[in-house]
């Protein structure tokens, strides 16, 4: 009598062990094991900046310069993260740097944002060959004002890093097993930056408003996991 109890006991804990390794087969590779995957990638960049200025405190109202800043840059840049990955879904930390240009000159004014950088959070659900996710977190941005003015007596210009925040979303695109095509967009919101340019008489202040800052990835990703 002991023989058919330790057959059936055997068979039962083989058939429990067979059970959960069949499910596991037929489930899609995202779904079977939980990983960390760090990722480096280059985008290309266009980045819409809005903006406006005006001279703080002018002793003539009459010519202190002020207007409207809208305008474009594109570049390019670098970026790198790292997600922690688990039954389809993804959550991390990603990092950029991003060098521009010239956004508007007009009037004698101009405006130039050479650096734009973020780290942000990123959380995203794979879909098919696609992770599509949302991202947020802080920015910084160089902002450059160049104004040269005869009636003031001014030509001159200053670089100023201002902060702030970003909010956006994206899709990375399985090419291969390991490298992704990315498309990302963020919403940039920075503070107002104040600047100090010298003229030949005295230094003049004037107050750069940041309205809005959109900017459009396209770029290329190789990921790895650890």
């Amino acid at each position: 009598m002991r023989r058919p109890v330790f057959r059936s006991t055997l068979f039962a804990a083989a058939l429990a062990g067979a059970v959960p390794a069949l499910a596991a087969d037929d489930l899609p590779p995202e779904f079977r094991t939980s990983h960390f995957e760090v990722y480096v990638g280059a985008f290309g960049a266009f980045t819409a900046v809005g903006s406006s200025y005006s001279e703080i405190d002018p002793a003539d109202p009459d010519i202190s310069p002020s207007g409207s800043l809208n305008g474009s840059t594109s570049g390019f840049g670098l970026r790198g993260g790292a997600d922690y990955v688990s039954n389809g879904w993804r959550v991390g930390l990603v990092g950029d740097w991003s060098l521009g240009g010239e956004v508007e000159s007009e009037g004698g004014v101009a405006l130039d944002m050479p650096n734009l950088g973020t780290l942000r959070a990123r959380a995203g659900m794979e879909v098919g060959n696609t992770l599509l996710y949302v991202t947020g977190g802080y920015a910084q941005a160089e902002m450059e004002f160049d104004i040269s003015n005869e009636d003031l007596l001014v030509d001159g210009s200053e670089k100023k890093w201002t902060y702030g925040w970003t909010l956006g979303a994206g899709a990375d695109i399985d090419i291969t097993e390991s490298v992704t095509l990315g498309v990302e967009y963020l919403y940039v919101n920075l503070k107002d930056v104040e600047y100090d340019i010298a003229g030949e008489t005295e230094t003049l202040s004037f107050e750069q408003k940041m309205d809005a800052i959109h900017t459009f990835r396209l770029g290329v990703n190789y990921a790895f996991q650890i």
